[in-house]
């Protein structure tokens, strides 16, 4: 993580955390380094979080941070680096400082943590999808291509990838500097209440009552016998399936509706409509089952 601070001694408070996302080696940290001088030329304090969660001490980068092929090789080391990476994200979260978390950051229950995470702290959010092309990868191969296959491009329609910028060229830094500069903080456009604010109890109940009923058609087929890895499960009212990666244990889908709906505890959703809440089951579910 690098951080800059611009020298002036009158200097407002800001806070916002700009999720970079898009394939290994399209040129995020170049992007990233852009973006960070063009803010703090305009008085802005600038933190850079890479994806092993280190703060970097040059603009060239740490040479003692792990490989990619460390980090990313395997499901373990990735879960443990990107946990990393959120939590020195959000110490860097103090009040006066715009955060870039630079990662592929391309799974998309991730980015909703991150979402959620800057939604917390009331600060201003963005995603940047960085679609350029660097020289040197870093990564092998064949890992190169692994992540390229599981990459979940962000959507628009997706209120934790909004507002999302699609940028091609470096040159976009002072465009993107200017849409963070002009954004509001999530809770004051009226994202959600507040996490510390307890979730209203009808709230809740309808959480559990529609996640309850999906769950229960999931066990229905899961107990069917005939699922194997690759079978897609229908979830009534949602707009997508359940896509068995591996098929999971009926103890399985009972332990993740109940994280799902801690976490809604911890951050209350702002849409409980039947089908956001079966999308969002559905997909925390396809998370889960993909070990993200």
């Amino acid at each position: 993580m690098a951080r800059l601070r611009h020298n002036s001694e009158t200097r407002s408070s800001y806070m916002a955390l700009v999720v970079l996302c898009g394939y290994p080696a399209c040129g995020k940290s170049t992007f990233a380094r852009a973006l960070a001088a063009t803010l703090t030329s305009r008085s802005k304090n600038v933190t850079i979080v890479n994806d092993d969660g280190t703060v970097l001490t040059t603009t060239n980068g740490n040479p003692s941070a792990p490989t990619r092929d460390t980090i990313y090789g395997s499901t373990k080391s990735e879960k443990r680096y990107r946990s990393s990476a959120r939590a020195t994200a959000e110490r860097a979260l103090d009040g006066q400082t715009v955060v870039i978390l630079d990662a592929p950051n391309y799974v998309k229950g991730y980015r909703y943590e991150l979402w959620c995470m800057a939604r917390s702290h009331n600060a201003r959010y963005c995603v940047v999808h960085v679609t350029t092309t660097a020289s040197d990868t870093g990564y092998g191969a064949e890992l190169l291509q692994a992540l390229r296959a599981r990459f979940e491009a962000p959507d628009a329609q997706n209120r934790w990838d909004c507002p999302l910028h699609v940028v091609d060229d470096v040159s976009r830094a002072a465009t993107i500097a200017d849409a963070i500069l002009a954004s509001q903080p999530l809770n004051a456009i009226g994202a959600t209440a507040k996490p510390a604010v307890r979730p209203d109890a009808d709230v809740m109940g309808t959480l559990d009552r529609y996640t309850r009923a999906a769950e229960s058609g999931l066990l229905a087929q899961l107990r069917s016998g005939l699922l194997e890895s690759g079978s897609q499960l229908q979830v009534e009212g949602a707009s997508r399936p359940v896509v068995c990666v591996r098929v999971p244990r009926v103890a399985e889908l009972r332990s993740m509706r109940r994280a799902l709906l801690t976490l809604a505890r911890a951050h209350p959703p702002s849409d409980v409509s039947q089908h956001a809440v079966l999308d969002s089951y559905v997909d925390y579910v396809n998370t889960q089952l993909r070990g993200d």
